[in-house]
């Protein structure tokens, strides 16, 4: 079981009854349902911050490097067995 911590929040009453509303017709606890939302949106975050990262290092290896050659010929003959 994971560590825990309980954390104490006010949310709008639309938002909490949505939101209760919810976690009942997936038969969920309302804890379960919030702490499911708030993983999604963290691991939303952690693959934004990735994807930043990832154009970032592109960028500086072209500035670097320079644009290579199109390669999308050779894969297509590659992937039809040509060679």
């Amino acid at each position: 079981m994971k560590d825990k911590k309980q954390l104490t929040i006010r949310l709008p009453a639309p938002v909490v009854d949505y939101l209760s509303n919810k976690a009942q017709s997936e038969n969920k606890t309302l804890n379960e349902l919030v702490t499911e939302v708030a993983e999604q949106y963290m691991t939303a975050r952690q693959s934004e911050q990735l994807i930043h990262e990832i154009a970032a290092v592109r960028e500086r290896a072209k500035s670097e490097y320079g644009t290579g050659p199109d390669s999308t010929d050779e894969i297509r003959r590659l992937r039809d067995g040509e060679r």
